[in-house]
């Protein structure tokens, strides 16, 4: 029984999305994953929700600056900008749940007689990071009034930053020679 080969075209694939469509979802998506993680950092549930936001933040963050002759500039820093502070606003609690981590598992490593002062210690991180998780909520509300996701939507109707035009679109690039 042979199998036969058959070799597609290439016209059989579709075309690929051009730069400009593959961008705006690529930052659609990491925008998206980032404000997933709002309601649990909202309620101060997990630590993790705080490090997972942060991350799709830095994340979204590099897919814009890979992309900034794409969109408007005036715009597109705006939300750039939105995406730095709500990070940084949530570095101060980061490094709280990431201290209290480390020492949780020095402490363990002590002899017990050795684990009091770091159990104090880890209850005064604890306490301040509770009394922490006010200003987050507060941080994350403003965040998340911007509606960054809304307003990155109706960017990407927006013509691209005149910067933009060669790399969109190559074959109108006015040939030198």
């Amino acid at each position: 029984m042979a199998v036969e080969i058959t070799h597609d075209s290439p016209d059989n694939y579709g075309s690929p999305p051009s730069l400009k469509a593959y961008v705006e979802e690529e930052i659609e998506r990491r925008l998206v994953m980032m404000l997933s993680f709002l309601p649990a950092v909202k309620s101060g549930e997990t630590a993790d929700s705080i490090r997972l936001m942060r991350v799709w933040a830095r994340r979204t963050r590099a897919a814009i600056e890979c992309s900034r002759s794409c969109f408007p500039v005036k715009e597109l820093s705006k939300i750039e900008e939105a995406l730095k502070l709500v990070a940084f606003s949530l570095g101060e609690s980061r490094d709280m749940d990431v201290l209290a981590s480390a020492l949780e598992k020095r402490g363990e490593a002590l002899p017990e007689n050795q684990r009091a002062g770091i159990a104090e210690m880890i209850s005064d991180l604890k306490s301040q990071r509770i009394a922490k998780q006010k200003s987050v909520v507060k941080s994350v509300i403003k965040f998340e009034k911007l509606n960054l996701l809304a307003r990155f939507r109706n960017l990407r109707e927006s013509p691209p930053s005149t910067t933009a035009s060669h790399a969109l679109h190559p074959k109108e690039t006015p040939s030198h020679g």
